[in-house]
């Protein structure tokens, strides 16, 4: 009776621990489509901005990454998609700043760890992999920042027009009264 329950016990610990290890691995279409999934506040989808998956999948396909490398990228993507879904906005600059540098730091590990180089200046996202190959774009679509001032150019093309006919008034007035005869 011991012999059988030895058996039986060595066969289910042989087939609990094999099942890891016939695990799907995480390719880089499987980090391609976690991005594309957004981000899920509440009942909303943030979705990641077209420009940054670019970015990710320029990366991922110029690089051989290792089945660790691609399984540690797509847990911490995964983690800061709870990260940020647990603070209920939507939109990352709503976000507490303690929490959006949590973010940053964790991608910046992140790209370390799979052989990158990341750094954001507020303008820019710049990544540089193993080899120097340089993946870079704008944080922001428009650089230029909207004030919400407009120019009205009303009052500047009447006080032009007021000073050329005071001008021409006066040299009609002085072909008048003769006062360019004498030069």
């Amino acid at each position: 009776m011991k012999k059988l329950l030895s058996a039986v016990c060595a066969v289910i610990l042989a087939v609990v621990l094999a099942a890891p290890a016939f695990a799907a691995s995480v390719t880089k279409s499987d980090i391609i489509a976690e991005l594309k999934a957004g981000v899920t506040v509440g009942n909303s989808v943030k979705q990641i901005p077209d420009k940054f998956i670019k970015l990710a999948s320029d990366f991922l396909n110029a690089n051989d990454l290792t089945d660790e490398e691609l399984s540690f990228a797509m847990s911490e993507l995964k983690s800061a998609r709870e990260i940020w879904a647990a603070t209920g906005q939507t939109e990352f600059k709503d976000i507490p700043a303690n929490i959006r540098t949590q973010l940053i730091n964790k991608a910046i590990a992140a790209a370390s760890k799979v052989g990158a180089t990341l750094t954001f200046d507020g303008k820019t996202i710049k990544v540089v992999d193993r080899s120097g190959r340089t993946y870079t774009i704008l944080a922001k679509d428009n650089p230029i920042k909207d004030t919400g001032a407009e120019m009205d150019y009303t009052m500047p093309v009447l006080l032009s027009a007021a000073v050329v006919a005071a001008l021409g008034g006066a040299y009609v007035f002085a072909r008048k009264k003769q006062l360019f005869t004498g030069c």
